[in-house]
Formats: structure tokens, sequence, C-alpha cells
């Protein structure tokens, strides 16, 4: 659900990543640094199938930011 005002920010590893997201734990920790509490942005993050709670706490993720294994892009980036 697109959040009004926010402008979206979406970022894939899914295809990259195959089956372990684990070689771009540095990189997505770094958008979570970067953009994490800035309320004018709504971020999601794909990881793909490799997701798992451990590689990132989901609980801890600032509000704007939304950590998912599968997006359906067709349907999120109109």
């Amino acid at each position: 659900q697109k959040q009004p005002g926010a402008s979206l920010i979406y970022c894939s590893v899914g295809t990259l990543a195959g089956s372990s997201a684990q070689p771009y734990r540095h990189f997505i920790e770094e958008v979570v640094r970067a953009l994490g509490g800035v309320a004018n942005y709504q971020v999601v993050i794909s990881t793909g199938r490799s997701f798992t709670e451990d590689f990132i706490d989901a609980a801890v993720l600032p509000s704007n930011i939304r950590l998912v294994d599968h997006v359906n892009q067709q349907a999120l980036l109109p």
C-alpha cells in the first residue's frame, strides 16, 4: 500500500541474490541506515526467497521500510 505524500523507493536484490541474499546484506543495511525514519520516503526492499528473520530483524526496521521476499513489480511501480 502506497503511503500518501511519500515517494516510493524500490530496491531489489532478489534476482541478483539467487539462493542467498547474504552478499547483499551490507547494501541493504546501508539503505536502511540512509533512509530509515525519513518520512518523505517509503522504501520497499525485495530480497528474494533467501530472506529470513535472522538476515535482518524486520521487527526493528523503521516504519517507512519494508523487507519482503517477493514483490509484484507491475502492481507496485505504477
